[in-house]
C-alpha cells in the first residue's frame, strides 16, 4: 500500500511536537493515530485549565491614609500650630536697630549680623564688623508671613572668615497681637537665650509691624448716570471720609516716606489703608 503524504500532515506533526515539548511528553508522529490516544498523560494541544478569579484580580489597592506632619513655624523647637484665624497672612516689616549682648564669643570682636525666619523664608541684616556686644545695624526688612503663621524666630550670628558662622542668641516672637485687632507696630528689647541660659543672653532692639494681605478688589460697572435737566442745580458731592488715623498708623509704620506721600497715597486708595499700606511697600 502506498502512504499519501502531504504539507498539511507536515504542519500537523510540527505542532504536535511543539506541544509534546512544551508539556514535557514525548512526540507522536502524525500517521500512528491509536499510539497518540494511547499516550499516558497526552492532552490535546487545544486544552485549557480552568480556576476560579481571584476576588482581588484586576483590582487597585485601597489607598493607605497618611498621618499629615506637624507644620513647623521654626528651625529650632516644638512644632507650631497653624492659626488659620489669621487671615491670608501678609509681610512683616522688621527695623532691628541693635543689640546689647552678655558675653564676647569671638577670639577678637565679634562681627555680629541677624537672620529672621518664618517657616521656611528668611531675610538676613548687614553685618556689623567689630561690632563686639553692641552691634548697631539700623536695618529695615521685609518678611512674607504665609497663611497661618505667626512666630517670628531671631537669631543673632557672629561672622567667620576661616569656620562657619557661629549662633550666639536667638529668640522666637508670637506675632498674633501684631497680626490682629489695631495692627499696631511695636517696639521693643526682646531678651535673647543661648549658651547663658533662656533670656540671659542680653536683648535686641526691633520695630515691628505687619501690612496683610488683601484679595484683589472687585470693580463693578459705574452705575448708570441721570444727568440733571438744564438749569437744575448741581448736586453736592458726599463729603470725604476722616483719614487721620489711617495716617498717623501708616506714617509710623513708614517714617521714611514722610506724612505727605502717606497721605496722597492713601487719597489715592479711596482711604483704603491696606491698599495704600501695599502700595506704600513697593515705594
Amino acid at each position: 500500500a502506498t502512504q499519501t503524504y502531504s504539507y498539511s500532515d507536515e504542519l500537523q506533526s510540527l505542532s504536535q511536537e511543539e506541544d509534546a515539548q512544551l508539556l514535557s511528553f514525548p512526540a507522536v508522529p502524525s500517521g500512528d493515530a491509536h499510539a497518540r490516544a494511547q499516550s499516558p498523560g497526552r492532552q490535546p494541544a487545544s486544552f485549557a485549565t480552568v480556576h476560579d478569579i481571584p476576588e482581588d484580580f484586576l483590582r487597585l489597592s485601597e489607598p493607605v491614609p497618611v498621618q499629615a506632619a506637624p507644620r513647623v513655624q521654626s528651625g529650632l523647637g516644638a512644632p507650631v500650630p497653624a492659626r488659620p484665624d489669621l487671615g491670608l497672612g501678609g509681610i512683616v516689616v522688621i527695623t532691628v536697630m541693635q543689640a546689647k549682648l552678655t558675653k564676647n564669643y569671638g577670639m577678637l570682636k565679634m562681627d555680629p549680623y541677624c537672620r529672621f525666619s518664618i517657616g521656611t523664608d528668611a531675610v538676613f541684616s548687614r553685618t556689623c564688623e567689630n561690632g563686639g556686644k553692641e552691634p548697631r545695624w539700623n536695618d529695615r526688612l521685609q518678611l512674607q508671613v504665609p497663611p497661618g503663621y505667626h512666630m517670628l524666630r531671631v537669631e543673632i550670628f557672629d561672622r567667620n572668615t576661616v569656620s562657619a558662622d557661629q549662633l550666639i542668641a536667638h529668640v522666637e516672637i508670637n506675632l498674633s497681637d501684631l497680626m490682629t485687632g489695631a495692627r499696631a507696630p511695636v517696639e521693643a528689647a526682646y531678651p535673647l537665650s543661648g549658651q547663658q541660659g533662656p533670656g540671659k543672653e542680653g536683648t535686641v532692639q526691633l520695630h515691628l509691624a505687619f501690612v496683610p494681605y488683601t484679595p484683589p478688589p472687585v470693580f463693578a460697572p459705574p452705575p448708570f448716570m441721570m444727568y440733571p435737566p438744564y438749569g437744575a442745580p448741581a448736586p453736592i458731592p458726599a463729603p470725604r471720609p476722616d483719614i487721620t488715623a489711617e495716617v498717623n498708623r501708616l506714617a509710623e509704620m513708614f517714617p521714611a516716606l514722610g506724612r505727605d506721600v502717606v497721605e496722597s497715597v492713601l487719597q489715592a486708595c479711596n482711604g483704603n489703608a491696606d491698599v495704600a499700606a501695599a502700595q506704600l511697600l513697593e515705594m
